[in-house]
């Protein structure tokens, strides 16, 4: 069955807009679970993470990033999670 991303990110964007993180991780990773390679949801994901103190799995969703198969703004994640933001 296709997922509908408009729906997923949006009920993502309004759970982080209550500060309904673990909402927001969930319906990210449901989009994740079909579309494993979406760096910048993956990145997304790992600041949620973050966010709500749950530091091994960022660090597990940054390594994702981090790998030579991801290009782009995705790999910033690593730099975020070193910096401490």
């Amino acid at each position: 069955m296709a997922l509908n991303k408009d729906k997923i990110f949006k009920a993502a964007d309004k759970a982080i807009g209550a500060n309904k993180i673990e909402k927001a991780i969930k319906e990210y990773e449901t989009w994740l679970n079909e579309s494993p390679r979406d760096w910048n949801i993956v990145r997304q994901v790992g600041d949620l993470y973050s966010r709500v103190g749950r530091r091994d799995e960022a660090i597990k969703k940054y390594a994702l990033v981090g790998r030579p198969s991801c290009r782009g703004s995705a790999r910033r994640g690593w730099a975020r999670l070193l910096l401490g933001f």
